[in-house]
Formats: structure tokens, C-alpha cells, sequence
């Protein structure tokens, strides 16, 4: 089963645009500067796709114009390519000839603040003069754009799709929890995506995650600056209000390894009244509510009816 979720159409503008990745098959890249953009119009498809774990905006039509300079300063980090030793004797011709290849997987286009979107065409390309046209032709097999938004189709997460989830805090601490040792799990997400950790993701509204943390894993994947390890230490640093700002799942693909990962974005328990007005500093994250059922299970409440479940959890324990 999966639902549909939506992102609006972006118009990209020359001035907002910092930089831009171009990707090749073999998964080379090179680092094309803003100012060498001279114009970019872009008419996106009414559906998104997934392409290496990204959600990425799929062009119908429209074209790049570049114009490489030879004034700007070579960066170590501005080309991965199998010969650099061409690239640096001429980037610019190098770059011209690579490109006239017509190999380009994706591209990313980062704005001023390098948020960026990954974006997949069928692109072709044309040298004018001085300036270099990524032209994007239309794919025959895809229905014409219609919508001011583009939009995907995500599976409903269940315990029994998942491989295991990596609990992001928002200090950088995190730590894993796997299939078996998930009970249940229901989250409603927001229909619309949101940009998070470095790409578009689903925005848990409401749900929870019901566990027991295994004693007998004697490896768990940890990122803590607390030495936390022991069954004891996972469970006191999730009880109560806890920092989550992301759920990394890890999908179970039979046959193939696990190897489809989606980022979760978590939303604040709390409503903006909730917040001191006269506090200038960023609030600190209170992404959800765990508490426990009983001496070997948690749950972990998500959104803005966090609290709410909470107490009705407990006065059901109660009575």
C-alpha cells in the first residue's frame, strides 16, 4: 500500500543559484561555479522519482547556459574524475568535452544557503560559441505536465518492510534499532515533502513506535558521546522527551541486501505558543515522548499529539 505525497514547482532563478553538481554514468563528477550560470528554465513532470535515495524533480523541457570561466581558482573538491590529470592540464576544455559526451546522469542545483535539488532529465548537449546548452528533451513515453506540483507514491511504513531504523538525535547522537526488535509501528505523515537533511523527505504529523530493545545484541551501530552501549543506557536516553529530529529506515530488499534507506523528518511535540517568545536562541529539539508500558517494552510517541497519547497511555495502565 502507499500513499501520495506532494512538492510544489520550483522556478529557478540565476541569481539564487550558488552552484551546480553535474554527475556522470560512471559517477564522476564536476562543480560547474554560480557565476558561470547565464540562464536555466526548467519544466518539471508531474511526477517525482527516486534515484539513489533521493527524491529527485524529473525535467520535461528547458535548457542550462553556461559559460566557463578561466578566472576562477581550482578547488580539490571542485571534480572526482577517473583522469585528472586532463582536467587540470584544461578544466574548461575538459569540461566542455565530458559533457559533450551526453553521459550525464543527474545534476544537484544548490542555491545561496546550498539547499539543493537533485534533478534527472534526458539531456543533450550543445556548444554555441562560448556557451555551453544543456538541452532537455521530453520523453515520449511520459505524459505531457499538467500540475503546478509534482508528486510520488511512498509505501505506508510497516514493521514488515524495514530492516532496521537509525534514532537521529538532534545532538548528532544516534543508535539502531532492528526489525526484531520492533513490535509495531504507525506514523501519518504530512502529504507534503519537506527539504531536511540535505534532500525532500516525509514529515511525520502523528504516530508511534513500539519496542524492546534486545539485550543480547552484542553489536548495535552507535554514534554516542556517551558511551552509551547497554540496554539500560538506550532505554534512559530515549525515556521521556527525547531529541529526535530523524528516522534513517533502512528497507528490507530480499535478495538484494538492504539497501534502500529513506530519511524521516520529526517534527517538534510542541505548538509555537508553546514556545518563549523572548528566547532568542534556537529551541532545543523535542521531537517525541517515550515511556514505558512495561519492564521490557517502549513506546515512542510522535507530533503535536504526543502529550495527548501519552496520558491517555497511562490513565488506560491505571485502571
Amino acid at each position: 500500500m502507499k500513499n501520495e505525497y506532494k512538492l510544489e514547482k520550483k522556478k529557478f532563478v540565476v541569481e539564487e543559484i550558488k552552484q551546480i553538481y553535474i554527475f556522470f554514468d560512471n559517477y564522476d563528477y564536476i562543480l560547474i561555479d554560480g557565476s558561470e550560470l547565464k540562464d536555466i528554465n526548467l519544466n518539471f513532470y508531474d511526477h517525482l522519482i527516486i534515484e539513489d535515495n533521493k527524491i529527485c524533480r524529473a525535467v520535461e523541457s528547458g535548457f542550462i547556459k553556461l559559460q566557463l570561466s578561466d578566472k576562477l581558482k581550482k578547488h580539490p573538491y571542485d571534480a572526482v574524475v577517473y583522469n585528472p590529470k586532463e582536467y587540470n592540464a584544461d578544466k574548461n576544455q575538459y569540461i566542455k568535452d565530458r559533457l559533450c559526451e551526453n553521459r550525464i546522469k543527474s545534476l544537484r542545483v544548490h542555491d545561496q544557503n546550498y539547499w539543493h535539488d537533485s534533478i534527472l532529465g534526458n539531456m543533450q548537449v550543445e556548444v554555441k560559441d562560448d556557451f555551453i546548452i544543456i538541452n532537455f528533451i521530453p520523453n515520449v513515453i511520459l505524459a505531457p505536465a499538467k500540475e503546478n506540483e509534482s508528486k510520488i507514491f511512498l509505501p505506508v511504513i510497516s514493521k514488515q518492510l524495514i530492516d532496521k531504523i537509525n534514532l537521529d538525535f538532534e545532538n548528532t547522537e544516534s543508535f539502531f534499532i532492528y526489525k526484531n526488535e520492533i513490535i509495531d509501528m504507525q506514523l501519518e505523515f504530512d502529504e507534503k515533502l519537506y527539504w531536511g537533511s540535505g534532500d525532500y523527505e516525509r514529515t511525520v504529523l502523528n504516530g508511534f513506535i513500539t519496542l524492546k530493545i534486545d539485550p543480547t545484541i552484542t553489536w548495535r551501530e552507535i554514534n554516542s558521546m556517551s558511551n552509551i552501549s547497554k540496554k539500560k543506557d538506550l532505554e534512559k536516553r530515549l525515556l521521556g522527551e527525547h531529541d529526535i529530529c530523524n528516522l534513517y529506515i533502512t528497507y528490507e530488499n530480499y535478495g538484494y541486501g538492504s539497501d534502500r534507506e529513506e530519511c524521516i523528518h520529526i517534527e517538534d511535540v510542541r505548538d509555537e505558543s508553546e514556545f518563549d517568545a523572548d528566547d532568542e536562541s534556537p529551541p532545543y529539539q523535542i521531537g517525541g515522548i517515550c515511556e514505558r508500558i512495561d519492564k521490557y517494552t517502549l513506546i515512542i510517541f510522535f507530533g503535536k499529539k504526543a502529550k495527548a497519547k501519552r496520558e491517555e497511555m497511562l490513565q488506560k495502565i491505571k485502571s
